[in-house]
């Protein structure tokens, strides 16, 4: 089976903001769906934090960017 490039690149982005949330005390959760304009929402005891993760190439190596929403 061929593996999609970049879907895989930006799957692997997400993990790691999912990792990275999860260690700070958030809980992250994924959309049941792939039409709304964010990749996962990170919750605490202050509220919910809807995130888009973009993910960009640099000389060396990747670039991850978040853009959060209220």
């Amino acid at each position: 089976m061929k593996i999609h490039h970049t879907k895989s690149l930006g799957d692997l982005g997400v993990l790691k903001v999912q990792c990275n949330l999860f260690e700070q005390g958030y809980i992250p959760c994924i959309p049941l769906t792939e039409h709304v304009p964010y990749d996962l929402v990170a919750c605490n005891e202050n509220g919910c934090k809807r995130i888009q993760v973009k993910i960009g190439r640099r000389a060396q190596g990747v670039c991850l960017l978040l853009e959060q929403f209220r």
